[in-house]
């Protein structure tokens, strides 16, 4: 059907029974004119008719779906961090008493995936409490179906933390750990409280830092631990769940270790494998210094030694098996000959170690000692070197033959300690 239609206007002829439209100044010329659609009665309607709706439709939540996922990545790339990247800082700032500054957050709404660059939290004095580079988390829609937050991967990159004890013996972080009891003390109590359930495929932590500082001593005691390197695979929170782990590092003073096994969350328990190797004993002076008077110039020592803890309940358990310690080149130079050691070892070898920690039980298996020599010097006032430099006062010193001992190759044991 062929209908006139004004080429200024662009509309349509005016139908019988309605008021008539300005008149076109043009010419008309015949254009087919697309037939109604009855959009009330689509059982009514011809092939073409149906096409037409179909296609008007889909145009429909077409573009109502491009308005959907532009809106979501909007949110997610853009609002979503801004958003975060202010509260954030001020909210943790208030929580914990200290300056918090963040450095970037991203978000990839697509690949559910999100980092937070760049933290660092500084202490009352200035000093840097707390940092790290990156924490990154791979959420996976698969949640649902394991019924725990489940990530694909998490990683925190070259995190810093500094614990220091105090002259008064308190800690460093002892008034943030009042805020937080404080807060949670003011929230309503809620019956069956229960932490969400966590499933971590690969966590993994890289150049890991830790400042340990001892004020509470005459020579104050610092020392920095790592990088330490930390990796955990199917880590799970579930209690029956078997977490395998694996951490390994160093210090500044060259002692490396490696720490490995598995660990479970319900109760918490652990087994596995410890080995500290090349502590040298002078670098730790100042956490002994206070108790004995050993100078020592040099004494190496290494470690290893399998473990089982448990701590849930009433079963509290914490024991070595086939332990190993090896003490090399030990000398001590506390004396006024400075020609002489007071006290040096060659070497000394300790193997077969079975130890229950928690109930004070122990047996060795055999000890070896290789290239040892004492100075043993009774001062003009009646004193004894060697006891005065390990602080043991004078009326606890006691002999009597019924203490005495006599080793295998012969020799006497004439000093008994109460």
């Amino acid at each position: 059907m062929l209908s006139p239609v004004c080429v200024a206007t662009g509309k349509w002829p005016t139908p019988a029974g309605r008021k008539p439209r300005a008149p076109c100044s043009q010419n008309s010329f015949p254009v087919a004119k697309p037939p109604p659609l009855a959009w009330s009665h689509p059982d009514k309607l011809d092939e073409n008719q149906l096409h037409l709706l179909v296609q008007a439709r889909r145009g429909k939540q077409a573009a109502w779906a491009t308005g959907a996922l532009l809106a979501y990545a909007l949110i997610g790339f853009l609002l979503l961090p801004w958003i975060l990247h202010r509260v954030l800082p001020e909210q943790a700032g208030q929580l914990l008493g200290r300056q918090v500054t963040i450095e970037q957050i991203r978000i990839s709404p697509f690949a559910l995936s999100g980092s937070l660059q760049g933290l660092k939290i500084k202490d009352l004095d200035g000093t840097l409490l707390l940092s790290w580079d990156e924490v990154y988390g791979n959420f996976q829609l698969s949640s649902v179906f394991h019924r725990a937050f489940t990530f694909r991967e998490a990683r925190v990159v070259k995190p810093y933390v500094h614990v220091q004890i105090n002259p008064d013996y308190s800690f460093n972080i002892s008034d943030i750990l009042r805020r937080i009891e404080d807060r949670s003390a003011q929230r309503p109590p809620e019956e069956n409280r229960s932490v969400p359930a966590l499933r971590v495929e690969r966590l993994q932590i890289t150049n890991a830092a830790a400042r340990v500082s001892d004020l509470t001593l005459r020579m104050p005691f610092h020392r920095q631990i790592g990088p330490l390197n930390l990796v955990i695979r199917k880590f799970h929170t579930h209690p029956d769940n078997e977490n395998p782990y694996s951490i390994a590092g160093s210090m500044e003073t060259g002692e490396r270790f490696a720490w490995s096994g598995r660990f479970f969350l319900s109760p918490l328990r652990s087994e596995g494998e410890l080995h500290i190797d090349n502590v040298r004993l002078a670098n730790y002076a100042p956490l002994y210094q206070d108790f004995v008077s050993l100078n020592l110039s040099d004494g190496l020592i290494d470690l290893a030694a399998h473990y089982r803890f448990e701590y849930g309940g009433t079963n509290h358990f914490l024991a070595v098996s086939n332990a190993a310690f090896h003490l090399a080149n030990l000398k001590d130079s506390a004396t006024t000959d400075s020609t002489a050691n007071a006290l040096a070892l060659g070497d000394m070898k300790v193997a077969g170690v079975e130890a229950d920690l928690w109930n004070r039980s122990a047996r060795i298996k055999s000890v070896t000692v290789r290239d040892g020599e004492i100075l043993v010097r009774r001062n003009r006032d009646q004193t004894i070197n060697l006891i005065q430099e390990v602080g043991v006062e004078p009326g606890r010193l006691h002999l009597t033959e019924s203490q005495q001992a006599t080793p295998r190759d012969g020799s006497r044991a004439f000093l008994q300690l109460q």
